[in-house]
């Protein structure tokens, strides 16, 4: 019996060595054999515009291990021409040479690379480039980075107390705020990047006229991309699709003719902000050949002044594209679209609909026209006023097209020739960001829109016939028809096929 518990005591001590054994043989070793099998979230990181003097955001790239065994990188560093202008940072580690060696990737898992610029003051206008480069003992890999460096003239709290000009001999970045206290004039080719909340205030006339081709821009400083993954987003998203990226303009004459051609404003929590409380008195707002485009609450928002709104886009608002409240409004082959809700945002879309006419506060007297217009969007509604006697409002929405859920409603004389929207229309080419195939908005008409040859040309000759030459073209510089019905909104249909042959 005792002979018999020796034996069964010995083979479970040799079971368990030999188990022992066994585990430490089929322990995975690190996996140093290769890097080619490393994936990153892009293959080439592209800096877009990067400014002297401004300490840049980080960018960040994310490199994973698709294995289920450890990786060991034997070196990751800096190379290139560029690479003193860059600094890496590890998953947190840092150090002078920008050069890191034996970093481990645990199985299936991933790290984060950091990417910061240092660009001198005195560094020239330039194009810029450097490798990340992966080593082992078998193998390498390369991740681009490059960038435009521009010398740039730093705003900070800036407040101008004449009239002023910008020009286009370099971009702006501003700090808080720019504020003018009386005219201020952006030449064409101007570009101002605002930083986090910063914001432009005009207390005397705002003239911004750009060019085809040298618009004017104004938007967020951020130039590159975050990464959503976590939304199932397959790409980064750049910042400058996200809303809030700045604050706004602020328009705070009461009796100002402010003037905006060819200008691009975009990304921030509202675009133009036109207030006045004085009854006596209007500011007028003339916007021709522009583009105001994804806001966290307002798109235009305008008390007490006069709009002439030409051959625009004013679109995606977290609240309204546009609110009215008092003054004479003419728009004229105008695209009024908000799908703000079809791609991420820091916050969701408001129920209002995108054009709020209010006739119902202390205001000067209001007319709204709206020609060859379109007024569309993801809500059922998107058109809505509030006016205590709608049949003596003063208006028209000529051969103009809205969505509207109750168009019973406004059955008034000011929409006689108004076409309404349809469940089963197809409006616009792309009026989703998708972000797998990298497709942004496109409010042009599709080929089956009911925008098609909607417009009426004698329209064009409204205002005194002033912008008949400026509406021969879209807002993509497209011909309109001479001698046929045009399509309503900013923009002409033309075929996929013109569209690859444009220069």
């Amino acid at each position: 019996m005792k002979l018999h518990a020796k034996v069964i005591f010995r083979k479970l001590m040799l079971w368990g060595l030999a188990s022992g054994l066994l585990l430490a043989c089929t322990d995975e070793p690190l996996r140093i054999d290769s890097v080619e099998s490393l994936r990153f979230s892009t293959d080439t990181l592209s800096l877009g515009l990067i400014f002297n003097k401004i300490i840049s955001p980080s960018y960040v790239i994310k490199v994973h291990n698709p294995h289920a065994q450890d990786l060991q990188i034997t070196s990751i560093g800096l190379e290139g021409k560029g690479s003193e202008l860059f600094r890496l940072n590890v998953d947190g580690a840092l150090n002078a040479s920008n050069h890191f060696a034996d970093v481990i990737i645990k199985g299936k898992d991933s790290l984060f690379i950091f990417i910061k610029t240092e660009i001198p003051p005195a560094h020239p206008n330039s194009e810029v480039e450097a490798d990340i480069v992966f080593r082992n003992r078998n193998s390498s890999r390369r991740l681009r980075l490059e960038g435009r460096i521009e010398d740039v003239e730093v705003l900070r709290g800036q407040v101008i107390q004449s009239d002023s000009i910008l020009d286009a001999s370099k971009p702006y970045f501003v700090y808080d705020s720019l504020v003018a206290k009386k005219n201020l004039t952006l030449l064409p080719g101007c570009r101002l990047y605002f930083y986090n909340r910063a914001y432009l205030r005009v207390g005397g006339r705002l003239e911004a006229i750009g060019t085809a081709e040298e618009p004017i821009s104004l938007r967020g400083h951020r130039q590159d991309a975050v990464d959503l993954g976590i939304y199932k987003y397959r790409n980064p998203v750049p910042y400058n699709y996200i809303a809030g990226q700045w604050k706004g303009i602020y328009l705070t004459s009461p009796n100002s003719q402010h003037r905006l051609v060819h200008v691009h404003i975009n990304s921030s929590d509202l675009g133009i902000y036109l207030k006045n409380e004085d009854l006596k008195q209007a500011s007028t707002l003339e916007l021709i050949n522009s583009r105001l485009h994804n806001f966290s609450y307002y798109g235009i928002i305008a008390q007490n002044a006069h709009l002439n709104i030409v051959n625009s886009e004013i679109s995606n608002a977290g609240i309204n594209c546009l609110y009215l409240n008092g003054g004479k409004h003419n728009f004229i082959h105008c695209t009024i679209a908000n799908y703000f809700g079809e791609a991420f945002q820091p916050s969701n879309r408001n129920a209002t609909p995108s054009v709020m006419l209010m006739d119902l506060n202390r205001i000067i007297p209001m007319e709204t026209y709206f020609y060859n217009s379109v007024i569309m969007g993801s809500s059922e509604t998107e058109f809505n006023w509030a006016t205590q006697f709608p049949e003596a409002y003063r208006g028209s929405f000529a051969n103009s097209y809205i969505r509207r859920a109750r168009k019973d409603s406004l059955s008034t004389p000011q929409f006689q020739a108004t076409r309404w929207y349809q469940p089963k229309d197809t409006v616009f080419r792309h009026p989703k960001y998708d972000n797998s195939k990298k497709r942004y908005f496109d409010f042009s008409p599709d080929s089956v829109s009911p925008l098609r040859a909607l417009a009426n040309p004698t329209h064009n000759n409204e205002l005194g016939g002033r912008y008949r030459e400026i509406l021969k073209r879209d807002l993509n510089g497209n011909e309109r028809p001479a001698d046929s019905p045009s399509d309503a909104g900013a923009y002409q249909w033309i075929s996929l096929k013109q569209q690859k042959g444009k220069p």
